[in-house]
């Protein structure tokens, strides 16, 4: 049951970073604090691979 629940974890944590960048795209207008939408979008990447590897090594 561990496993299970920390293999489900892993994809959610996966889903939410997989899903940020649309997010950011739809709602580019309403970010108003002058931030860096590339930036981010550069993070939320290398983010994403690094959790796609994390979630592969575990199937």
């Amino acid at each position: 049951m561990k496993s299970v629940k920390r293999l489900q974890k892993l994809f959610g944590a996966l889903n939410d970073v997989v899903a940020s960048p649309n997010l950011l795209a739809a709602h580019h207008s309403s970010l108003t604090d002058g931030a860096n939408p590339n930036g981010t979008l550069r993070a939320l990447e290398k983010e994403q691979k690094r959790r796609i590897r994390a979630a592969s090594r575990l199937l």
